[in-house]
């Protein structure tokens, strides 16, 4: 079954990616209740494992912390805060596939990590990823072959099929996107001035130089990382990963035919009226309200960065204009 991943780079309007797509015929969802997963990004799961061994860090998950991790509990590893948003939204909705998946969402699971040997923390790096990603590969597998019926809106499956995944990888991890198989990953790139802005309002974050220096910091971090990995696995991603404007998806009914046309899907009947791009475009320009001076530090901290993603993806023809 083919499978798109939509995702993007925090506040950045992947949901209206998502609604857009899930509006054609014949998609469903990885999870019917709550869409975003968190499977290729919590860091106490395959991306979390994926992305310390790309970073040189010692963080090495058993398969005993993934297991708990990819069945809701929390892993004797975890250090973060369980109320925090993210980890407890991944959680619940990993206990949501538990119960509609049935017992063998148990058992895929336990089968795939069983790959993972003891002695994870002393393999070298090479030797790591190759091994999470097998594992990632092999889980995702048999996640879509045993994905419900329900979880389509006709309770079938037939040959043109698809599945949704949701922020799975997001889109500061490219090579993510290479492992999911038979999948494509469509990142949604937000203006990073509107973005800043909406990540404060999100979050009930005052505005704040510290605060906008800390979103922007991160936000930089990001669009660097995507560089960098564009870049070092450039063969592997190929074609699984690309990047649509958050403003142009949303105003320009030529982007969205664009990315119709891009997936494969420009014969789909529309049959959902979930997507507004007029309600989405009212978060187009919020950054008008941001004061100069935080404008100044977004342009200072993010723009270059920004400038040089857009850049290598337009070189690719990775960007959905």
């Amino acid at each position: 079954m083919k499978v798109i991943n939509v995702c993007g780079f925090n506040i950045s309007g992947c949901t209206a990616a998502f609604d857009f797509l899930y509006d054609y015929e014949n998609f469903g969802t990885v999870n019917r209740e709550f869409h975003e997963t968190g499977f290729l990004k919590c860091k106490y799961s395959f991306g979390g494992a994926i992305q310390s061994v790309l970073l040189g860090n010692k963080f090495r998950p058993t398969k005993e912390d993934l297991f708990a991790s990819l069945m809701g509990d929390t892993p004797k590893i975890f250090h973060d805060d369980i109320s925090n948003l993210a980890v407890s939204n991944h959680l619940k909705s990993r206990k949501s596939m538990l119960v509609q998946y049935g017992s063998v969402y148990a058992t895929f699971t336990k089968q795939a990590l069983s790959a993972i040997p003891d002695d994870v923390a002393s393999m070298s790096e090479s030797d790591a990823l190759s091994m999470y990603s097998s594992v990632a590969v092999d889980w995702m597998r048999n996640l879509i072959a045993h994905v419900p019926e329900q979880n389509f809106p006709s309770h079938k499956i037939t040959q043109d099929s698809i599945l949704l995944f949701k922020n799975d990888p997001p889109g500061k991890f490219p090579y993510m996107a290479s492992l999911i198989p038979n999948g494509v990953t469509v990142t949604v790139l937000r203006d990073p001035f509107d973005a800043c802005f909406d990540f404060n309002r999100f979050y009930n974050i005052d505005t704040t130089e510290a605060s906008v220096t800390e979103f922007c910091s991160m936000l930089a971090s990001w669009l660097r990382t995507a560089v960098n990995q564009l870049k070092r696995f450039s063969e592997q991603i190929g074609k699984k990963y690309y990047v649509v404007r958050f403003e142009d998806l949303v105003q320009k009914d030529t982007t969205r035919q664009n990315l119709l046309k891009t997936l494969g899907l420009e014969s789909r009947q529309k049959v959902g009226k979930v997507f507004s791009p007029q309600q989405s475009s009212k978060n187009v320009g919020l950054s008008r309200d941001l004061a100069p001076q935080y404008k100044k530090i977004v342009s200072d901290l993010v723009m270059k960065d920004f400038n040089i993603l857009v850049a290598l993806l337009g070189e690719r023809e990775l960007l959905i204009k």
